[in-house]
């Protein structure tokens, strides 16, 4: 396999990893040009819609076969989380009317979000503890990216060897 062809199989099965950037420089682009010359107008709820609504449904439309349905609907409440995030600092807080009534979802989603990363944090550190646990079972236990799940399992070895330090007396 060549790299063009292995580039082309990823861009494809990840076209969302490729599209997002080109939505966010878009949004403030739009935003520097609209709110610095006055038209903020509606520009601050289409913006938002695009963050919340929009860009998780691209998400859903790009995973929605590789993953379950719950991991993938977790994933489109993050996305939508980081939309209302980013668009706290896209748009300029002069112009900011209707993101000040969404910082309590910002604050639940994010809370959300630290939660299911604990979940996933103890679900990984309980496998790798129990015996030899591998990316695949890391990442069907918590629905992980195969990289992230190795990466889980470097980071859950080295809390065991340090334990394993600790109880040794050091």
């Amino acid at each position: 396999m060549t790299i063009a062809s292995s580039i082309r199989r990823w861009s494809g099965a990840n076209w969302f990893l490729i599209v997002l950037p080109v939505l966010a420089a878009t949004a403030w682009m739009t935003s520097r040009t609209a709110f610095a010359g006055g038209h903020s107008g509606s520009l601050e709820a289409a913006l938002l819609f695009d963050a919340c609504v929009t860009v998780p449904a691209l998400y859903a439309l790009c995973y929605w076969r590789k993953r379950a349905l719950w991991q993938t609907a977790l994933r489109m409440l993050g996305v939508a989380c980081l939309g209302i995030y980013a668009m706290s600092w896209i748009v300029p807080p002069e112009a900011q009317r209707l993101l000040p009534s969404f910082e309590f979802a910002r604050t639940i989603g994010l809370a959300l979000l630290i939660a299911i990363e604990l979940r996933i944090v103890f679900v990984t550190l309980k496998l790798v503890f129990r015996g030899k646990a591998d990316a695949e079972q890391i990442a069907a236990a918590t629905g992980a990216p195969p990289l992230i799940a190795k990466l889980m399992i470097l980071e859950a070895r080295f809390y065991k060897a340090v334990w394993r330090f600790l109880r040794r007396g050091g």
